[in-house]
């Protein structure tokens, strides 16, 4: 039953990596800083947090920037995912009904769609570990 529904997903495969493709590009134009609202948006919700646990709070921690940015990147990878691929079943719902597509596919293309932003910061991430004094490893 599962390979069933794999091999039904792999058949849709071109039309989910295109779906997911047009989505990225129209989310860069949509913006007027395109791709660069990528890198600053997670830069500026990272801000506000160190600036209240950080600073305000003064949390006092050994390598509390680099904790920081690691469990927030991650956590923003998660949250949007979630909360993109709930949205994408209700918003696709008329579509869904219009269309013979596997269910699973709306949520998919979403997924794939975070996923490929969250390499982005990730990469910004690696970039600033490695800066601020770490290898990078296998192991964060």
């Amino acid at each position: 039953m599962l390979t069933q529904k794999l091999n039904t997903l792999l058949r849709y495969i071109e039309l989910i990596l295109y779906k997911t493709y047009a989505d990225l590009k129209a989310e860069t134009e949509r913006t007027y800083l395109g791709f660069l609202w990528w890198i600053f948006e997670p830069i500026m919700y990272m801000s506000v947090f160190y600036l209240f646990f950080g600073i305000l709070l003064g949390h006092k921690t050994d390598n509390y920037v680099p904790f920081l940015l690691t469990g927030l990147t991650a956590w923003q990878w998660l949250k949007s995912c979630i909360s993109h691929g709930t949205q994408t079943i209700l918003g696709a719902s008329g579509l869904m009904q219009q269309v013979n597509l596997p269910k699973v596919f709306f949520p998919i293309i979403l997924i794939l769609t975070d996923s490929v932003k969250f390499l982005f910061i990730l990469t910004l991430l690696l970039v600033f570990l490695w800066i601020y004094g770490y290898g990078i490893i296998y192991i964060y």
